[in-house]
């Protein structure tokens, strides 16, 4: 199934999965912004296709998400690293990480908090 095209979209959440719509570009993200930035180590760490993790890379680079920095010349080959605009996201990824574990992964109750003796 073909996605719609969002870009024109007069709200800011389609505008915005227009550009971060599928769970592999989230993954690419968190893991880029966990320090995985290289092709290889991307595709080793998340189990995606070579080819879907070069159209989703293409796109996050397109959409000025995340920034390619040469490391080799011959080969050629970029390590890849969050923009301003991408590190905008980590406050996203956050959010959606608390989500994931208390509604998701657990019975919806907030889990630690910053009391001593909390989990």
């Amino acid at each position: 199934m073909r996605r719609a095209d969002l870009a024109d979209a007069d709200c800011g959440i389609a505008q915005a999965l227009g550009v971060l719509g599928d769970w592999w570009t989230f993954l690419i993200v968190r893991d880029v912004a966990g320090g995985t930035t290289r092709f290889d180590a991307l595709q080793r760490e998340l189990g995606v296709s070579r080819r879907a993790l070069t159209e989703r890379l293409g796109a996050l680079v397109e959409h000025g998400v995340l920034e390619r920095r040469p490391y080799s010349q011959h080969p050629p080959r970029y390590d890849y690293v969050l923009t301003g605009k991408g590190e905008g996201l980590l406050p996203v990824l956050l959010a959606l990480q608390d989500w994931g574990t208390r509604h998701v992964a657990g019975d919806g109750e907030l889990t630690a908090t910053a009391q001593v003796g909390s989990a």
